[in-house]
């Protein structure tokens, strides 16, 4: 006697309406989600090529201009490289950020201007950012000719920090404290392959 034969009709149907209960879960999870999935797949796959393909022809679209646009972005970093402070390397970069900042002093008719240099810091597309804290005294009058010559646009750099204090004397001098953060890039380069 087999083992069917001995179940009982409500054991019979209890199996049926299991059948009917588990075999649409078990196709849902092993056939119906992963086809989904891939499906969804898919379609990201065609979206992101479809955004690569647009790129492609943009890009065949405006090769006949992009030699002349190469140079007008070359001569546009040349002007630019004349604002930057150039070396060897970022020590020599350095360097002249720190005697550009102390002449700026001088001229500024601060007193006892004194650099040091600070951390070098990567910006964006090799350009890095070389920073030096400067300590002077002297009037008010001296430091905001300081912060005038130092807003000229003749360098690209910026202040990210200036402190003013009272130094105590009688004639109005005052302490002058700041971070000058001047910047240097690989295409700051003369005709002869070192940076200016």
């Amino acid at each position: 006697m087999s083992a069917r034969s001995s179940m009982g009709t409500r054991d019979r149907r209890a199996l049926w309406l299991g059948a009917v209960i588990v075999l649409p879960v078990l196709l849902w999870r092993l056939a119906v989600v992963p086809y989904r999935e891939s499906l969804a797949r898919g379609e990201d796959r065609v979206v992101s090529v479809r955004e690569l393909l647009s790129r492609e022809k943009a890009l065949l679209r405006d090769a006949p201009r992009l030699p002349a646009m190469a140079q007008a972005a070359a001569a546009r970093a040349a002007d630019e490289s004349a604002r930057l402070f150039g070396g060897a390397d970022t020590v020599a970069a350095t360097a002249a950020l720190a005697g550009w900042v102390r002449d700026a002093a001088v001229g500024a008719r601060l007193r006892n201007a004194q650099t040091s240099a600070a951390a070098v810091e990567t910006v964006a597309g090799g350009v890095e950012s070389v920073g030096v804290d400067v300590r002077a005294e002297g009037s008010f009058a001296a430091v905001t000719s300081w912060i005038a010559l130092m807003e000229s646009g003749e360098r690209l750099l910026s202040v990210e920090r200036l402190d003013v204090s009272s130094t105590g004397a009688t004639d109005g001098t005052v302490l002058l404290s700041a971070r000058v953060r001047g910047f240097t890039a690989p295409f700051a380069a003369t005709k002869r392959g070192a940076r200016r």
